[in-house]
């Protein structure tokens, strides 16, 4: 049982269970048990609709920003099943739901297992699963985003033929207009499983080897410099490359040109969970290392300023 987190004030009203809060459209049994992790669909409904918040239950419209939690899968689909919140209550949440807080390695092996209540006519007596719980099925963790909207740009659908089509709409373009957007996830937690990432690195890799075929040797100081870039794009800014959408392609140029340069800092640099280094050194897991390339008409010399 993870630690409880204290309840701010603005959720008394709401049922709690293993000292947490149940947000409002949190799924329930029969006999009034929560099912955190899955959504009530009447209650989700009600607040796309009403445009409620999905934590606390009262309108959005009461304050000027609204946040959305999402995947960077989401965001490609264009679609968040859970509802937005009030910044608060997200706050909350952020802490509190052990996936989103990074307690939880995988998720759950097999959605059958979840338990069931003794109640004959609760509808987990039928159907025990939700859109996406078997896709996602012992795989591990995803990484989350931090969407603040204005409650302006807050755009919903309640109603659609398809049950993964209701929620959000968080389109790439969404992006742009966001005050911010930010990844929430702790360091351990990564993007590795997202079906993009093998491609997203196979293309970044190409993009990287062109930029060392073609970039002058760096200094020791440009090298660190942009190793710190590496680290700033891979970060927050690596689920937006994911994501896709307005600045992605600035984003890309500019990790490949800050990766090629940081891998001839000594021991290379990973990114992505790539290796790349352009120097001989210790302990490289790169077996097939490409030869230091030598300076040219268009190379220089790497030395300090």
């Amino acid at each position: 049982m993870p630690d409880s987190k204290p309840i701010p004030a603005g959720l008394h009203h709401l049922p709690t269970h293993g000292g947490r809060a149940v947000p409002i459209a949190t799924a329930r049994h029969a006999d009034g048990q929560p099912v955190f992790g899955l959504l009530d669909d009447q209650r989700l409904r009600a607040c796309l609709a009403d445009r409620l918040c999905g934590i606390c239950g009262t309108s959005l419209t009461s304050q000027p920003t609204i946040v959305v939690l999402a995947r960077p899968i989401d965001v490609r689909y264009g679609v968040v099943a859970e509802p937005g919140a009030h910044p608060s209550c997200a706050g909350y949440t952020r802490t509190a739901c052990p996936m989103i807080a990074g307690q939880l390695a995988t998720y759950r092996a097999n959605p059958d297992t979840r338990p069931r209540c003794q109640h004959p006519d609760c509808w987990c007596q039928h159907d025990v699963d939700h859109p996406g719980s078997q896709h996602r099925a012992g795989h591990g963790a995803d990484r989350w985003l931090e969407i603040r909207l204005d409650i302006a740009h807050y755009r919903t659908r309640s109603t659609a033929p398809r049950t993964e089509d209701i929620g959000v709409m968080v389109s790439a373009q969404l992006l742009a207009m966001a005050r911010r957007v930010r990844s929430i996830s702790p360091p351990h937690v990564t993007n590795d499983h997202d079906p993009a990432m093998p491609t997203l690195r196979a293309t970044l890799r190409a993009a990287i080897g062109l930029e060392m075929f073609t970039a002058t040797l760096t200094t020791p100081t440009e090298q660190r410099d942009a190793a710190r870039t590496v680290e700033q794009l891979t970060g927050d800014q690596g689920d937006l490359l994911l994501c896709g959408g307005p600045g992605t392609s600035g984003r890309f140029v500019a990790l490949a040109r800050a990766a090629a340069r940081a891998a001839y800092q000594p021991g290379g640099v990973m990114v992505l969970g790539m290796h790349l280094c352009r120097q001989p050194h210790d302990n490289c897991p790169n077996t097939n290392r490409p030869q230091t390339s030598q300076p040219g008409p268009n190379r220089r010399p790497a030395q300090d300023a």
